[in-house]
């Protein structure tokens, strides 16, 4: 399998495709489990609603696939940090929005200080990309 990555995409040190989240996360697929993992603070976590069979990791679609499932993953974490925002405006606890139980609660904190930089990268895998940035063939 060769992969070809654009940025922000780039190999990360367990040789599967990844994009930073800011200064202190990173979000990857591995190739192997066809699971997402976003590692923040050092700690990773996999995430276990999106996977690929490893059956759809091959071939000229699954590069656009694998990029639409970085910008989904950026969206529900965005979400999560807009519920959890908008519970604790609303004077309740930011665990008790609608969204708020996507994630960890730990994730969900970090999503809520990092929304802007979540949203600007979805913004830039999605809709302004022009081309796949991920090509595996």
């Amino acid at each position: 399998m060769q992969i070809k990555l654009f940025q922000p995409f780039f190999i990360n040190l367990a040789l599967n495709p990844a994009v930073d989240v800011g200064e202190r996360a990173e979000l990857s697929f591995n190739l192997n489990s066809g699971k997402f993992v976003l590692r923040v603070d050092e700690e990773e976590t996999e995430i276990q609603q999106f996977r690929f069979p490893s059956c759809a990791v091959a071939g000229q679609t699954a590069g656009g696939r694998i990029q639409e499932g970085f910008v989904a993953i950026l969206s529900f974490l965005s979400a999560c940090a807009e519920s959890r925002n908008y519970a604790e405006r609303d004077g309740k606890e930011a665990s008790e929005g609608e969204n708020s139980n996507l994630f960890s609660d730990e994730i969900g904190k970090w999503a809520q200080d990092e929304k802007e930089t979540i949203e600007m990268l979805s913004f830039e895998l999605g809709e302004e990309a022009k081309e796949r940035l991920i090509e595996i063939n």
